[in-house]
Order: C-alpha cells, then sequence, then structure tokens
C-alpha cells in the first residue's frame, strides 16, 4: 500500500494514492494529524491489518514505479527502510538547519542535543520524506518509540528519527537499512515543492 495524508491545505490533494485525512480531534494542529497516519501507521487498520506492507510519501511526492519494484530495489528484505539525507550527515547538522530556517526555536530544536549528544554526531541522519514499511511488532515498536520522541522533542521527525531506529534495532531487533542515492533525483520518485500540483 502507498499513501500519504494531507491537511490543513499544506499539499495539494491528489487521487493517485490512497490520502488519510480524518482527523483524530486530540492533537491540535493539522500537522501533527498529518504525522500520526504518517509515523503510528500500526494504529490504522485500512494500512497495517489490510495489507503486510505499505510505503508513505510525503504530499509533495509522486512514485513513478509499481509497489513491487520498490520493496524488491530499495528494501533488501529488510522490514524499515529510509532513505539517507540528501545533504545533511547528523542530527546535529539537522538541528542547525531547523534553527536557521526558523522551523523551530533553537530552545527546543537542541534539546535533543542535550539528552543525546553522543547520537547527534554518531547517527547518519535520514530523510523521513518516504519510509517502506513490512508490518511486523518490531516495526509497530519503532513507530511507537518515534512517535514518543516527537512528542517529547520537536515536531520536525527528521531530528528524533535516526534515534528512534537505532533504539528499535538495538531493543526489539529491527532490520533497517539506510537507503542511498538522492530521492529527489532517483528514477522511481518525484518531488515538488510543498503545496506544488503533482503531475505524473
Amino acid at each position: 500500500m502507498i499513501y500519504t495524508s494531507i491537511f490543513g491545505g499544506y499539499d495539494a490533494r491528489r487521487d493517485d494514492v490512497r490520502v488519510f485525512d480524518q482527523p483524530s480531534g486530540r492533537l491540535g494542529s493539522p500537522r501533527m494529524e498529518a504525522k500520526r497516519y504518517k509515523v503510528l501507521n500500526h494504529l490504522t487498520p485500512e494500512i497495517w491489518r489490510e495489507h503486510h506492507r505499505s510505503v508513505w510519501i510525503d504530499g509533495n511526492v509522486c512514485v513513478n514505479a509499481p509497489e513491487d519494484e520498490l520493496f524488491s530495489s530499495l528494501t533488501d528484505g529488510v522490514e524499515l527502510a529510509i532513505f539517507s539525507h540528501h545533504c545533511r550527515s547528523t542530527i546535529r547538522q539537522e538541528v542547525e538547519a531547523v534553527v536557521n530556517f526558523g522551523y523551530e526555536s533553537a530552545s527546543q530544536a537542541e534539546r535533543v542535543l542535550s539528552d543525546y549528544p553522543r547520537e547527534a554526531d554518531a547517527l547518519p541522519l535520514l530523510e523521513a520524506t518516504v519510509l517502506f514499511r513490512r508490518h511486523t511488532g518490531a516495526v509497530a515498536m519503532f513507530n511507537s518509540i518515534w512517535w514518543s520522541l516527537i512528542c517529547s522533542y520537536s515536531h520536525r521527525d527528521q531530528l528524533t528519527l535516526p534515534i528512534a531506529v537505532a533504539m528499535a534495532e538495538k531493543y526489539c531487533g529491527l532490520r533497517f537499512k539506510a537507503v542511498s542515492g538522492n530521492l529527489r533525483n532517483h528514477p522511481m520518485f518525484t518531488c515538488v515543492t510543498h503545496g506544488e500540483a503533482l503531475h505524473k
């Protein structure tokens, strides 16, 4: 299953993939409502129970290949596969970018550096734009860990994604792959500016 979630007009409407847009009424912002489907996909029966695997794509991404080809070409049979970040290498660099671009206050974004100083420099940065998941117990645990970190530190999910992956690998036996290459230049995907209409 290939899916996304669009709330608040942040991205253009689309009908080429399954779009989830039903609010929970509990999270208080369109951003977090969309992130609920992105991160906690094991809590949505239409995703988790009805399919044995899924591909999350951000609302500004179009897929140019069948799901079977995506998994066979990019995941090497692991439970979770995510592209490496295309231009930054560490969580510390991501924190600096987030603050410089005004996406998050320094006091908020830098909390993760205080609590995870080793991980901030040691863990490779990942790009949370496309997520390949097989629906296993270890992946469900990863989802929950990641959501907890997002709620504790920052809505900028890439700040805590590498930490969640490392914790799930260590404590849940998660089988993970960092996909090499630049998603924006990959023939299997097309990326546009958020809010711009996608033309497949």
